[in-house]
């Protein structure tokens, strides 16, 4: 039995993939296809950059020390040099979290990929979902709600960027609800 509340719309499937595995959703029955990911503003090359500059700096404080005699100091600054280094690291692997919405003829596919290749996915009715952005004092909140369930998704975007995908995912939704269904 889940630990999740009763209103958490929970994943139709579980499992981990490569890039290669994921499924190629665009057509001409699509109306909606869009990738949601964290915004970097540094490059791993610039990361690379800044963290041979800091350790070129602190090499030449640490020489310093070492002539002043005061060489344990060297340790600390060795150690404060590999922490931002794996603090850079981590940084970039959570950076490695996305999720596509693809909004076909049949449904509304949500897939979270994980930085582990985890992948959840979700596929909705589109006839009965809601989008609401849910204002909290910490964040925003982006909310797809379906009978009385939601997901909430893009936890990683701005406030401006959720209501932007809001509006982009509710006329969409709008969209596909006016389409006639003449095959």
């Amino acid at each position: 039995m889940s630990n999740a509340p009763d209103d958490i719309l929970q994943p139709d499937s579980i499992r981990y993939s490569r890039d290669e595995d994921l499924p190629a959703l665009e057509g001409s029955d699509t109306f909606l296809s869009v990738k949601l990911f964290p915004h970097r503003s540094m490059t791993p090359k610039n990361v690379q950059t800044m963290l041979i500059i800091i350790g070129i700096i602190c090499a030449l404080a640490g020489i310093r020390f070492i002539i002043a005699g005061a060489w344990p100091v060297v340790l600390f600054v060795l150690f404060d040099v590999i922490a931002l280094g794996f603090a850079f690291y981590f940084n970039f692997r959570a950076a490695r979290l996305y999720e596509t919405v693809h909004l076909t003829q049949q449904s509304l596919i949500i897939c979270r990929i994980h930085p582990n290749r985890q992948v959840e996915t979700w596929s909705l009715e589109p006839y009965w979902l809601q989008v609401r952005v849910k204002e909290t004092s910490d964040n925003d909140k982006l909310q797809i709600l379906s009978h009385g369930k939601q997901l909430e998704i893009g936890e990683f975007l701005t406030a401006y960027e959720k209501r932007d995908f809001a509006n982009s995912l509710d006329k969409a939704l709008n969209d596909w609800k006016r389409q006639d269904f003449v095959t």
